[in-house]
């Protein structure tokens, strides 16, 4: 069965944790197609671990998650050619409103929720979830699938609805926002609130991402994330997964 690794570049909030995470950012290789998931402010450093590109994949239009796009725009021209930027219509608008002068070097696709797009080997469908307070920022998760194998990726998230919850609790892998610890915001998870809905779902692994300032360190977060659920644990920068 063909392997896929995926490369945690950034496990962060905005602005990310000093010394410790950069913004969130997700590579996804495959034997056909190398995708990256957005496009931090962290980008010039997270773009070491990158070779080539097939696409980019934009969950919303945060500046954590476009803001390193001029820096993209280099490491594309350096590349040789320009890679094709997906992402929902409105997301689309905001980036070609934010970067005016960089729009016409950007190879960007508007693409619907729930329609399915086939990359390569890969499958992958879209899914709205709800995230940021503002209604023109409207946030897609990922689910992804290749011979039998579903991942979903969900970096931004505060809720959904049940048609997103059937794609999110079949997968094998759920890689879920975990910004908070201990405490609650509007766009964003808190970890012990929604770690034990989660655990009873059957996926076989949760990962926690977009991991926040009221984490403690990696290895405690660790260890009390997995007291409440031994299949889940907090991705870390650099981390490397096999599916």
């Amino acid at each position: 069965m063909a392997k896929v690794k995926l490369t945690f570049l950034g496990t962060g909030p905005t602005g990310g944790v000093k010394g410790q995470r950069l913004e969130s950012s997700c590579l996804i290789e495959t034997p056909l197609v190398n995708v990256l998931i957005d496009i931090s402010r962290d980008f010039k450093k997270q773009s070491q671990k990158l070779t080539s590109l097939d696409a980019v994949f934009i969950t919303h239009a945060h500046i954590d998650v476009i803001g390193g796009i001029k820096d993209f725009l280099e490491w594309q021209i350096k590349k040789g050619g320009a890679v094709p930027i997906l992402s929902l219509s409105q997301t689309i608008a905001k980036i070609k409103s934010k970067f005016k002068k960089a729009q016409e070097l950007l190879d960007l696709h508007p693409i619907n929720a729930w329609k399915k797009i086939h990359l390569g080997d890969l499958v992958i469908t879209p899914f709205k979830v709800k995230h940021s307070i503002q209604k023109d920022f409207p946030t897609l998760g990922f689910h992804f699938s290749l011979n039998g194998q579903k991942w979903v990726y969900a970096s931004d998230v505060a809720s959904w609805n049940k048609r997103a919850e059937k794609l999110m609790a079949g997968a094998d892998v759920l890689i879920i926002d975990g910004a908070m610890w201990g405490k609650k915001i509007a766009s964003h998870l808190t970890i012990q609130k929604v770690l034990p809905k989660l655990c009873a779902w059957p996926v076989k692994k949760i990962i926690f991402t977009q991991i926040g300032h009221t984490a403690p360190k990696q290895k405690i977060l660790q260890q009390e994330i997995q007291k409440i659920c031994p299949k889940s644990l907090p991705a870390y920068d650099g981390m490397e997964l096999k599916i």
